[in-house]
């Protein structure tokens, strides 16, 4: 067995017309969709097989499917935005190599919710302490089980922030300036 402790950055998509079981086994001779998504990444990425780590594979609608992982380059984890970007690019040729489609990448919840007028939305992420067991037969996966909701509500104001002085480098992007107010900084 094998623990692994992970940091975000995690990247996730959305597949549908597969249930997590079919993910992971076996199809006859042909190699599992799971073990076709690491070599897919590890190509697409130029990084080692073991570096790709496919943490959680959720059922979340009738035959829809969350995946989510993280890929490691060296010491340190690629960033989303990168991997979002290649995955979008390559989306055809995804769903060519792995033969299922994706729904989305980069999975948004605030495009279905119902937050108009509310002054935002933002994708919240619960990871919950029971695992989720996805089990084939053949393979068992043991997956950390987490869930994203679209909360109404503007993420970038109702944030609470430290002081300066706490963080290791300045908070403010573009050369701003952190000034400490009453409610962190600003």
């Amino acid at each position: 067995m094998e623990i692994m402790r992970l940091w975000i950055p995690i990247l996730f998509m959305c597949s549908s017309d597969i249930t997590a079981k079919e993910f992971i086994e076996l199809r006859g001779k042909q190699r599992s969709r799971y073990e076709l998504l690491v070599d897919f990444l590890s190509e697409m990425l130029s990084v080692p097989h073991d570096e790709v780590n496919i943490f959680s594979l959720m059922d979340v609608n009738e035959r829809m499917l969350d995946v989510r992982f993280a890929v490691q380059s060296g010491h340190s984890l690629l960033q989303p935005e990168k991997m979002h970007g290649y995955l979008a690019a390559h989306k055809q040729k995804l769903q060519s190599f792995l033969q299922v489609g994706v729904f989305q990448v980069r999975v948004d919840e605030c495009t279905s919710s119902n937050c108009a007028g509310t002054g935002g939305c933002t994708n919240v992420l619960s990871v919950r302490d029971m695992p989720t067991v996805v089990d084939c037969g053949t393979m068992s996966l043991v997956s950390v089980t987490v869930e994203s909701t679209a909360v109404c509500s503007c993420q970038g104001r109702e944030q609470q922030h430290q002081s300066c002085s706490t963080y290791p480098r300045n908070p403010c992007f573009n050369g701003g300036v952190c000034v400490d107010t009453q409610h962190g900084y600003r």
